[in-house]
């Protein structure tokens, strides 16, 4: 099986590539807690450890909400969970990331409308020195690419696939981690 790896397996441990397979990891499974942890306030939201915990707890008491959910039902009874305007408008920051993509959307549209609404780009280039920005921004465009390159073969292998072709990216990134 030919397969193409972008500055080695480290490629995928830059916190860059990770934010980002963060937020397909949500879209591709709601219920992930790890994922959500990581990108909830990437970039800053004004969302620390108390709403971490908050959101945590509420999970436990419903395990089988996806995190849209738990949030939608933190933001309804904002007064019972004692949000402030500032976390109510984190909470809503956030969920406008995922407005309109699904586990179905092409993996390439997935990355430019992750990379546009959390504004990333910018965030990188507020938290970096120039020089580690470039090499930042770089990755994210080899990141592209090898997106771009995957979606052109999950095209070509035709709808046979039963999984999305994000589950079946995130399956080979994750196989390419392992080795």
């Amino acid at each position: 099986i030919p397969y193409t790896i972008i500055g080695g397996i480290r490629f995928y441990e830059r916190k860059e590539i990770k934010d980002i397979f963060a937020f397909l990891r949500l879209i591709a499974n709601p219920h992930d807690r790890v994922s959500l942890l990581r990108v909830l306030n990437v970039p800053a939201r004004g969302l620390g450890e108390k709403i971490e915990n908050l959101l945590l707890e509420e999970w436990d008491k419903n395990p089988e909400l996806p995190f849209t959910a738990l949030i939608k039902q933190l933001l309804t009874n904002k007064q019972t969970y004692s949000l402030s305007k500032g976390h109510e408008r984190g909470l809503l920051e956030f969920m406008e990331v995922f407005e309109a993509i699904t586990p179905q959307t092409n993996i390439c549209k997935l990355y430019e409308v992750i990379i546009e609404r959390i504004d990333y780009l910018s965030y990188l280039a507020a938290e970096y020195e120039r020089e580690e920005y470039r090499t930042k921004s770089e990755n994210l465009r080899e990141l592209y690419h090898s997106m771009a390159f995957f979606e052109k073969k999950y095209a070509d292998q035709g709808s046979m696939a039963q999984e999305t072709q994000l589950q079946s990216f995130l399956a080979e990134v994750a196989l390419l981690q392992e080795k």
